[in-house]
């Protein structure tokens, strides 16, 4: 017990390492201590553990995810893809929210996280649906313009509706996941927030 920090021992306010008396940069992380007499708070450990159980939790929230997936893959391999599809992407986009609201101070619950992934998917079905009526639209308009202008049907404008309707629908697909995806603040002044949709959610439901 004789290596027990005393009350009055000092602790880094960042990483919670324990530093001498005086010394203003923390060995650690070698960030400047903002709080060189602060007392060691059993809080500080709390919240130390805390963020390791979530870490836990997303760990965990993927292992499930995977097995889910492959369990999928191996009775209807078709449905299988198509939910890969859209957990892949989802499940960074909840990852990124996820790191967004720790750097804001709020390390997000299983809940929570359970919430962001839900609403995240359900963000990648819609673009992709809309990147699929943006294909069709492209296609076939495209098909028929061709093919009036040769006044027949051919090899041609089927190619040429294709591949249009193969840059529309990317095109849409990848403009709408910029225009959704979680951004961070560049600078101490107040920008726009482009993930509001989750943000919002999140901060009710804590409300």
């Amino acid at each position: 017990m004789s290596n027990t920090p005393g009350e009055n021992a000092v602790r880094c306010s960042d990483c919670g390492a324990l530093l001498k008396r005086g010394e203003d940069k923390c060995w650690l992380c070698r960030r400047t201590s903002q709080a060189k007499d602060a007392p060691s708070s059993p809080l500080a450990v709390v919240e130390r553990k805390t963020a390791g159980q979530f870490s836990l939790a997303t760990a965990f929230l993927i292992i499930t995810l995977i097995a889910v997936c492959l369990g999928t893959l191996r009775l209807a391999p078709g449905v299988g893809v198509l939910l890969m599809i859209v957990a892949a992407p989802a499940l960074i986009r909840t990852c990124v929210v996820g790191v967004k609201e720790k750097r804001g101070g709020h390390s997000l619950s299983i809940g929570e996280k359970l919430l962001a992934f839900l609403a995240s998917s359900a963000i990648i079905i819609l673009v992709g649906v809309a990147g699929f009526i943006a294909f069709q639209i492209a296609c076939w308009g495209s098909c028929a313009a061709v093919a009036g202008i040769q006044q027949k049907e051919g090899e041609n404008a089927m190619l040429i509706g294709i591949g249009a309707g193969c840059f529309a629908g990317v095109g849409t697909i990848i403009w709408l996941i910029w225009k959704t995806w979680p951004r961070w603040k560049k600078s101490s002044v107040a920008t726009p927030d482009h993930d509001t949709e989750i943000t919002e959610l999140l901060s009710r439901l804590r409300g």
